[in-house]
């Protein structure tokens, strides 16, 4: 028989009845909770929202009822005795926020005698990793007499080894004091617990983790916990708290540490609003680090971007006064369309705004313009018009400006002179002059404009530093690539360019081999990235032409033929319906591809060493080729929010659809996530069950603090698998256009005047 676990005998105590279980916790909880809200009628917070040591809202080890600010996004990485948590946070809105976690617990098969009744599944690890997701919902702010309280659910979704549900309330008693008081459930009420108000709580069948334990959630023994936070000067905090963790596994069945008392104690140093450091002690028995960095994509850390200032709109004359001026002789002159053509181009040329074509009337003027600078797609619109208030004859009342996407009209701005002329210098000119431009779809027809002869053809070329990150695999954390990438682009005429890219490795460890999944049926089109890694030193990562055309004015079009991505050549169309006012857009991308030689040449031949798994070598074909495609339905919620649903087949064969969810700022930033549930079973799919993740883009105007349109994505997934894997190619529609149309402009109308 088995003997019962140190954690197990010390806490086991007699049950009452069901129903009386469920009277005293709710009881407890509730009575918890009404001495916060009557504790103290105080004015409002001083004591801002803090961490915990899981990264989330909250004392040291325990969660708390408040939320951070609106938008805040946090990294935190904190360490105790064998327990290290890092973990990434976005307040999504003012009442809800999302955490994913990756954590490691050394020392995991310590001692010989948990083997008898640990899971045999991990006992492969001398460190065991984990990865989680919490979700909180913020049910109740604080007011003078009641406390902020949050619902929570800690790792809702995987193998339940640190899954835990609570509610928790926080109430400001006195300035720089308050205090927390909480019910949790699963891990969070495995100490001191007062019974299962609801029930008993199932087993979870970890299985290849990834699956939502719905039946699991507030089920099970309930258990109080609580603390108090004192910031007791501007930098420094003192926190306590009584912590319904027994940490049954670590510190039970496991014995990676010695929990000796349910209190936690520590104090926390702040010299910036930008990141915290902590030192506790935890659990009577061993010393904890906390280090968090706080990112609100809303505020820059060092003010806003510099900039040259850009051209003051030229007021026209009187016609009384100037008769001449308002002349519309000019249209009839032959050379007048490049003279027009070039100067609007030279007032632009230190913009970065590139003109393409200018076509006019007497009362009209249209510019076809390329923004190369600004990431903001509305500062680029006002700085064209002001140029072309200081360069059109005084008879051109309209002014319309045609963003370029690609080569192909994005929409078409229609910008009233005198409107520019009159709220320049209005107090509320943003607002006023918002109202006033309207955004409409443009055909591609330039007939009778003045082209620029000398913009193509063109070949630009880059050469710069690179580096390739690898996160979470079951063997190491973090791995790291650096090199040096070229890139050329080669633009034929406006919409048809050959780009390409070479990357030359230096140095890194993603060439480490990771844990090989058994792919189950499907073909090894992302799992087999490490071989991509090992093999590439030096790689074609892309060589392809792209063609985008206007098929109408709401419809757009792109073919992309060649070596599209590091692990894909072919073949790939797409077509676009996006009416430039309209929040709601609809596509579909069809794509021919065959999977590429590991060593990122010229070939397509697939080695037998490809298809390689920790259970050993398999065999497969020599090539493969597939065709994909999805069907997909864009919509804006407004705020900033934006959906996105595709649905199709998939790299490896399998069927089914995407949904994405993201928030995005009008300084560029976006923060969202993405989840893929295809007709592959969690057996094929492995580890992780189905493709999820999330993606941050981060503008890098943000961090220099001059204009640039470039961004750098970073994307989290827990597990790089086949199942619901995409083509990556460059130049899709969707993210192409939108920022000149409607919605975008608006988005961004605040640096119209810049």
């Amino acid at each position: 028989m088995v003997a019962k676990t140190r954690e197990a005998q010390m806490h086991k105590k007699p049950r009452n009845t069901l129903w009386r279980s469920r009277v005293k916790a709710i009881g407890t909880g509730g009575l918890a909770i009404a001495g916060l809200a009557l504790a103290a009628p105080f004015a409002m917070a001083e004591v801002k929202p803090s961490l915990n040591m899981y990264g989330a809202t909250g004392l040291i080890d325990m969660p708390s009822g408040e939320a951070q600010p609106d938008a805040q996004l946090s990294v935190t990485t904190s360490h105790f005795g064998p327990v290290s948590r890092n973990t990434l946070s976005f307040q999504i809105t003012p009442r809800i926020s999302a955490s994913f976690r990756f954590t490691g617990i050394r020392d995991w098969n310590k001692t010989a005698a948990c083997q008898p009744s640990c899971t045999t599944g991990l006992d492969q690890f001398d460190t065991y990793y984990d990865r989680s997701f919490d979700l909180r919902f913020k049910v109740l702010n604080e007011s003078r007499y009641l406390p902020a309280i949050t619902i929570g659910l800690q790792d809702f979704a995987g193998t339940g080894l640190q899954a835990g549900e609570y509610i928790a309330a926080t109430k400001n008693i006195a300035p720089n004091l308050k205090i927390t008081a909480g019910l949790g459930w699963g891990r969070l009420g495995s100490y001191g617990d007062i019974g299962a108000p609801f029930g008993k709580r199932p087993k979870v069948n970890v299985g290849f983790g990834g699956k939502f334990n719905f039946d699991q959630w507030f089920r099970g023994p309930a258990a109080p916990f609580g603390g108090v936070e004192w910031k007791f000067n501007d930098r420094w905090t003192f926190k306590g708290e009584y912590s319904s963790d027994a940490y049954v596994t670590e510190a039970g069945t496991r014995s990676t540490f010695d929990r000796k008392s349910p209190f936690n104690f520590g104090v926390e140093y702040q010299p910036s609003e930008y990141y915290r450091l902590g030192a506790y002690y935890m659990y009577g028995s061993t010393v904890g680090l906390a280090g968090q960095i706080f990112i609100n994509p809303q505020k820059r850390p060092s003010g806003g971007i510099a900039d040259k200032a850009p051209n003051p709109v030229k007021p026209r004359p009187s016609r009384s006064s100037a008769p001449d001026a308002w002349s519309t002789d000019w249209v009839t002159q032959a050379d007048r369309a490049p003279a027009l053509r070039n100067d609007v181009a030279k007032r632009l040329q230190d913009d970065g705004i590139i003109v393409e074509s200018v076509g006019y009337s007497a009362g009209k003027v249209q510019v076809r313009i390329r923004n190369t600078r600004y990431l903001n797609n509305a500062q680029a619109i006002g700085r064209t018009a002001r140029a072309l208030t200081q360069t059109m004859p005084a008879s051109v009342e309209t002014f319309e400006i045609v963003p370029l996407a690609n080569g192909v009209p994005a929409s078409r701005v229609t910008i009233r002179r005198s409107d520019l002329e009159d709220l320049e210098f209005s107090p509320n000119s943003i607002a006023e002059m918002s109202q006033r431009v309207s955004v409409a779809g443009e055909n591609g027809s330039t007939a009778g404009f003045d082209q620029n002869p000398d913009l193509y053809p063109a070949f630009t070329w880059s050469l710069g530093p690179t580096a390739r990150f690898r996160f979470f695999d079951q063997k190491a954390p973090f791995k790291l690539d650096v090199g040096i990438k070229a890139t050329g682009r080669f633009e034929l005429r406006p919409g048809l360019v050959i780009a390409g890219e070479v990357t030359q490795k230096i140095a890194g460890n993603l060439k480490d081999r990771p844990p090989l999944p058994d792919r189950g049926r499907l073909q090894p089109v992302r799992s087999a990235v490490y071989f991509y890694d090992k093999e590439g030193t030096t790689a074609i990562e892309k060589l392809a032409v792209h063609w985008h055309s206007k098929l109408g004015q709401d419809i757009y079009g792109r073919v992309s033929a060649g070596y599209l991505e590091r692990m894909f050549g072919g073949v790939s169309a797409e077509v676009l319906w996006k009416p430039a006012g309209s929040r709601l857009a609809l596509g579909g991308e069809l794509n021919y591809v065959k999977q590429r030689s590991p060593d990122q040449h010229f070939g397509f031949d697939l080695p037998v060493y490809m298809y390689e798994t920790d259970s050993g070598p398999k065999t497969g074909p020599s090539s493969y080729s597939t065709v994909t495609g999805h069907v997909s339905a864009y919509y804006e919620l407004g705020n900033g929010f934006h959906v996105q649903l595709d649905v199709g087949k998939y790299l490896a064969g399998d069927i089914g659809a995407t949904f994405r969810l993201d928030r995005e700022f009008a300084n560029g930033w976006r923060v969202g996530a993405f989840a893929t549930k295809t007709n592959v079973s969690s057996a094929d799919f492995g580890s992780g069950s189905f493709d999820k993740g999330i993606k941050v883009v981060i503008p890098l105007n943000w961090g220099l603090g001059t204009p640039s349109r470039k961004t750098s994505p970073v994307e989290l997934r827990p597990f790089r698998r086949d199942g619901g894997a995409k083509l990556e190619v460059d130049g899709r529609l969707y993210e192409s256009v939108r920022g000149y149309h409607q919605s975008g402009l608006d988005n961004q109308f605040g640096r119209f005047w810049k």
